[in-house]
């Protein structure tokens, strides 16, 4: 398999607008306190300076609805593998979508790498954050493939040659080579899917962030993402409720719940607690049906 490096960017540091209102009421600080936890668990504390700092986010899509996201407080380190957990309707696209500066922070502010997602780094932020859309649709626009892959790489303005090179490289990954002259929009929802990752993938960026990643994928192709994810350098934050693909890839879960972090814990401290699968709509027993019916001995009482 080809190896993805870590595009690198530097960045304008802005000084914080003092315009901005004074926020609500902030969160309680145990969800800090146990993303410090979380990491401990894991026998490695990160003294290291976050590549994702969330500090007191609140946001709402209109004035007239509730809060979406209401006071989210959490640091993320490079090189982790992050599962953002959770029911539907909870915050967790929206979530996402202030990672890559899609939506602004009404209140409150998000940090990648140190600098502030605003509307004046929006550049800036998307050469260091890749987004997979949960619906490919939502993403692919261009004429063909080859040009969905490529629009992001002219943006980055990098050498032709260099442009070509990721290109080749990502469709390789993805095995879409004999998908690159063809229109997206004619593609089944499978190979739009693979289209949308290798185009995020060829701007190898240091966060990537995948909205249930494997939805619409068959199996063969699942695996091979499934690999191609835990094979990346960057942090890694995956969004989804298929467990099982969790805890192949994360180290780490945020339960989102009504807009707040419910809870940050690592992965085996999750497994392990049958009420917080199961109280977060995250039970996949019924999953595992069809491997009982095929190896019945395997699922006997010891």
């Amino acid at each position: 398999m080809n190896t993805i490096t870590v595009h690198e960017k530097t960045c304008e540091h802005p000084t914080q607008n003092p315009s901005t209102p004074n926020p609500p009421e902030p969160q309680n600080s145990r969800n800090t306190q146990n993303a410090q936890n979380a990491r401990n668990a894991q026998g490695a504390q990160n003294t290291q300076k976050p590549v994702i700092q969330i500090r007191d986010l609140f946001f709402a899509y209109t004035k007239e609805q509730k809060n979406v996201l209401n006071g989210i407080n959490v640091q993320i380190h490079d090189g982790e593998s992050i599962a953002i957990v959770g029911p539907n309707g909870a915050g967790k696209s929206t979530l996402a979508k202030h990672l890559i500066g899609i939506l602004l922070a009404q209140s409150g502010s998000v940090l990648i790498d140190g600098v502030e997602v605003t509307s004046r780094n929006l550049q800036c932020i998307r050469d260091m954050v890749g987004l997979v859309f949960q619906d490919p649709n939502d993403q692919l626009f261009c004429p063909t493939v080859k040009d969905e892959i490529e629009f992001g790489l002219i943006n980055m303005k990098l050498p032709r040659q260099e442009i070509q090179s990721r290109i080749a490289e990502s469709a390789i990954i993805m095995n879409i080579r004999h998908l690159l002259q063809r229109p997206a929009h004619h593609l089944s929802g499978g190979e739009k899917k693979r289209v949308a990752i290798a185009a995020i993938l060829a701007m190898h960026p240091k966060i990537m962030i995948m909205d249930e990643p494997t939805a619409n994928l068959d199996p063969h192709n699942e695996k091979v993402l499934i690999d191609l994810i835990n094979s990346l350098p960057c942090t890694k934050i995956i969004i989804s409720h298929d467990l099982p693909i969790l805890f192949q890839i994360c180290q780490r879960v945020l339960i989102v719940v009504k807009g707040k972090i419910l809870k940050d814990c690592s992965m085996k401290e999750f497994m392990l607690d049958h009420n917080l699968i199961l109280d977060h709509g995250l039970d996949f027993r019924f999953k595992c049906k069809c491997c009982k019916a095929i190896h019945p001995e395997r699922f006997q009482q010891v």
